[in-house]
């Protein structure tokens, strides 16, 4: 948890939340690989969405610079 929240200004929001529920699934022994990609990108992107447009919470998706 302290490494997601030291990558999360200069990775953004979606690359250090996609990272970090790969290696939680992954620690928890979820080996099925179209599975844990398809959970982790549709988790971040709807905890993004949430809480970018549901709550008004601005989080950068990615890195300064990206885009």
């Amino acid at each position: 948890m302290s490494a997601y929240g030291a990558t999360l200004r200069p990775w953004g929001f979606l690359p250090a939340t996609l990272g970090f529920l790969l290696c939680g699934f992954l620690l928890l022994g979820e080996r099925r690989p179209a599975w844990l990609a398809g959970v982790a990108v549709t988790v971040a992107v709807g905890f993004w969405l949430l809480l970018s447009f549901g709550l008004g919470v601005y989080l950068a998706p990615w890195p300064a610079g990206w885009f």
